[in-house]
């Protein structure tokens, strides 16, 4: 992840540049296969190493986030308390606290209609901001092999002052 937010100009073109290098044991710009991250890649090539074919080989993507923004969402469910656990961090990228309105709601993870939602407010300041919450489900629906039934949990985060918004989902089963 490249965080890129305080080079990032607005209402001005922005341009992103991408160079690709992928060097065998001869240089380019004075760079070996050696000195940049590799996985398992080696010359020559042996049993039980990859190619090397060099190029972007993995996902890359290019999000367009609030200054306040959902950095990182996990819960995990416990079917003898029928309690979710939640750990949410929230990453405030300006110079100011910001007061954000948070929803966190579950529903089954097909159909969509929801069960429960928790909204409250928080001040974020500039950073990372864990925070901690719990909700309680009656009777929920047990996930099993035969089974598989999942739900899913959402945070939608919504600065207060501007209105901009912010949301992530996970799965789950208990």
């Amino acid at each position: 992840i490249v965080d890129i937010t305080d080079i990032v100009k607005s209402e001005v073109v922005n341009h992103l540049s991408v160079r690709v290098l992928n060097p065998t044991n001869e240089p380019i710009d004075s760079m070996t296969l050696k000195q940049i991250p590799r996985q398992a890649r080696v010359i020559p090539y042996n049993s039980g190493a990859e190619y090397n074919c060099g190029g972007i080989t993995g996902s890359v993507e290019l999000m367009l986030v609030p200054l306040i923004r959902v950095e990182d969402l996990f819960t995990s469910a416990d079917s003898k308390s029928n309690i979710i656990k939640i750990e949410a961090t929230l990453h405030n990228a300006s110079t100011k606290t910001a007061h954000q309105h948070l929803t966190f709601s579950v529903a089954p993870a097909a159909s969509g209609e929801t069960l429960k939602t928790i909204d409250f407010e928080c001040d974020v300041p500039r950073g990372d901001t864990l925070i901690r919450e719990v909700i309680n489900i009656e009777k929920p629906h047990l996930w099993d092999l035969n089974n598989p039934y999942l739900y899913r949990l959402t945070l939608r985060n919504i600065n207060i002052k501007d209105k901009s918004f912010d949301e992530q989902s996970v799965r789950f089963g208990f």
